[in-house]
């Protein structure tokens, strides 16, 4: 597959990339004990992508592996780093066309408490005592 630059637009004056998403997302497996969802703006010119002949999926699949990408290891750093905003995976988007092309991407993070995130995932009331 070949390399394209995706990038999540900041959404606030703090240069935050994406919030997490306030609403229960059952239908995805581990949800709320290793995986939450957050919601970020792909910033990709999808429409001349596939003009190019790429489609929506393979689009979407190469933006993933691209922000899943880690950064390179510093010189002398023990431990290998990890991607910015965790191990995402693909879950829901809207394609946006117009002036300004983008993706409205719904994403699985890997990472409760990300610095580039605004907010907290939301609390489970299982987790809390006296429940179940």
């Amino acid at each position: 597959m070949e390399t394209i630059k995706c990038f999540l637009r900041p959404v606030d004056k703090e240069n935050k990339k994406g919030r997490y998403s306030q609403t229960m997302h059952w239908d995805v497996p581990g949800f709320g004990k290793n995986k939450w969802v957050a919601i970020g703006y792909l910033d990709v010119d999808w429409v001349s992508m596939e003009q190019q002949g790429l489609t929506k999926d393979e689009i979407v699949e190469i933006c993933v592996g691209f922000l899943n990408a880690a950064p390179p290891k510093k010189k002398y750093a023990k431990k290998e780093p990890r991607p910015p905003y965790g191990r995402i995976e693909r879950y829901k988007e809207k394609w946006i066309d117009g002036e300004d092309p983008h993706i409205i991407f719904e994403f699985v993070t890997d990472d409760p408490a990300n610095e580039n995130f605004i907010g907290t995932p939301p609390k489970l009331l299982s987790a809390k005592k006296g429940w179940l």
